[in-house]
């Protein structure tokens, strides 16, 4: 006679006390709940392994057997590549239906370009991912990139405005320095927008879309009656 039987979580078949005749064999299934795995097999007392089956072979006595199972433990690699960061990250492990959420973070001047699911799906630019009853291994992976911003350059009156570097788009951090160049008989008022300044030329740190306006006011010629010569005065426009 065998007698066996299961603990928690799984189950054994045949189950229970079964005669077998002298020098033949017997086949043991153990079937786990969903989530769980066999753990220990002991046959007789004696721990002898964990498998999805056991063979009692040449039987010529009685014998017992028991098994014992245990939830499955999943893990979880998140990482981040550079100018950013994932929370929780590295080998995270969870237990069969257990959830945990992550939070992606890009740097200052960084924004996230993609969130990538177990190496092939793409996610977006998500700033938070969640895995609800976990059931299997995954990886998350985020990726980072500098932010690009425009420089608005308007001019008002007759001048002109050169930018070094002059660029389309300029890097989080970089500083242009614009320097406002008045036509014949112009001459430079000032910067307006998004700096207030009278420096020329001037620096701009582009952390944010900048727009700037340069102004530039006309020269009026004043005569003088004692030389008969013409000046030019800085005599703003419409002014008296």
């Amino acid at each position: 006679t065998i007698s066996s039987s299961a603990g928690l979580n799984g189950g054994i078949d045949p189950e229970g006390d079964t005669d077998v005749e002298f020098n033949t064999e017997l086949t043991f299934d153990f079937i786990a709940d969903e989530g769980y795995h066999v753990d220990s097999i002991f046959v007789d007392d004696e721990y002898v392994g964990n498998a999805n089956s056991y063979i009692f072979e040449n039987i010529y006595g009685d014998h017992s057997i028991f098994v014992t199972f245990t939830i499955n433990i999943y893990m979880v690699t998140a990482t981040a590549g550079a100018n950013g960061t994932i929370e929780p990250s590295g080998e995270i492990l969870l237990e069969h239906g257990e959830s945990q959420d992550v939070i992606i973070t890009a740097n200052e001047g960084y924004h996230i370009v993609d969130v990538l699911l177990d190496g092939e799906i793409s996610l977006g630019a998500i700033t938070e991912y969640s895995f609800d009853e976990i059931n299997s291994n995954h990886t998350l992976a985020a990726t980072f990139a500098i932010n690009q911003y425009i420089l608005e350059v308007a001019v008002i009156g007759n001048g002109s405005v050169e930018a070094s570097p002059e660029q389309q788009t300029y890097s989080h951090g970089t500083d242009v320095e614009l320097t406002a160049i008045p036509n014949a008989h112009w001459a430079f008022s000032g910067w307006s927008g998004d700096i207030s300044d009278t420096e020329n030329p001037v620096s701009v740190l582009m952390e944010s879309e900048k727009s700037i306006i340069a102004t530039f006011y006309q020269l009026f010629p004043v005569f003088s009656s004692a030389k008969s010569v013409i000046n030019f005065d800085t005599v703003m426009l419409g002014a008296t």
